[in-house]
């Protein structure tokens, strides 16, 4: 049911102007939500938050790319409201400063992506500079994201976590052992999670995509095509999906294989 926006009245001798909103109008108050995605610049990071953003969510937008970010700002724009946090996840103090902003501009974060990856060849041949690196922005950088929002989360008792990990985080492949060993670690830290926060309204879900079609992917030298693998687009209809379930549901890990590998 609709209303006029602006009604009036006479109390007495003094015109009364009282303002009135639809029903719609007031159900979209109440329900507007806010996501901060990492790793937001591009691939799947940018198809996820311009997903979101047609969804009705605020975005806060993470990368280490500012004029990315701008960019991306402005499109997201005309939609929603977007932020932009220009940081190298990798630094603690700069994961929480962010999340502290974007709580002192909205309230509240009621979805975390964890997208911000990074790969590299190696088994145990690596530097371990190389290793630390990989630890830091793929399985640090998530906890630390995590150990910020989820106290939020669950003084609401919702909100919905996505940690972007991989196939590789559940099948160890020849010549990925460093990356893989991230991925498995994320993968665990998010089943630990999900046997945490469940009970409390909270859902927490691993993303496990074989290739998808990203910058990322092309500089590993896939084995394939890039339009033989998972979309960026998947990944997000993947998470509407999973967004779109009810309370009652909670889903820890979803595998996402390319079609033409499947055997």
């Amino acid at each position: 049911m609709s209303y006029p926006a602006v009604i009036s009245f006479e109390h007495g001798p003094v015109p009364v102007i009282a303002v009135v909103i639809s029903l719609h109008q007031c159900v979209q108050m109440i329900q507007e939500k806010v996501a901060l995605v990492t790793g937001a610049s591009r691939g799947i990071g940018k198809a996820v938050a311009l997903g979101l953003a047609a969804e009705g969510y605020k975005i806060a937008l993470v990368s280490r790319s500012e004029n990315e970010l701008s960019n991306l700002a402005n499109e997201i724009s005309s939609i929603t409201e977007a932020s932009i946090y220009a940081i190298d996840v990798a630094e603690e103090k700069l994961i929480s400063a962010t999340v502290k902003s974007v709580l002192n501009l909205w309230g509240r974060i009621d979805v975390l992506v964890n997208n911000a990856g990074l790969f590299e060849l190696g088994k145990l041949d690596v530097p371990s500079s190389t290793l630390d690196r990989l630890y830091q922005i793929n399985l640090r950088a998530p906890f630390c994201f995590m150990q910020e929002v989820l106290p939020g989360m669950q003084d609401r008792r919702a909100g919905h976590i996505f940690n972007i990990a991989s196939i590789s985080g559940i099948e160890g492949c020849s010549g990925y052992g460093a990356y893989a060993s991230s991925k498995f670690g994320l993968v665990g830290l998010n089943e630990a999670l999900f046997k945490e926060v469940s009970k409390n309204g909270i859902k927490i879900t691993a993303i496990c995509p074989s290739w998808v079609d990203t910058a990322m992917a092309q500089e590993a030298n896939p084995p394939m095509d890039g339009k033989l693998m998972i979309q960026p687009t998947d990944i997000m209809k993947t998470l509407s999906w999973l967004l779109s379930l009810s309370s009652s549901a909670s889903v820890a890990k979803v595998v996402i294989n390319c079609s033409s590998t499947v055997s």
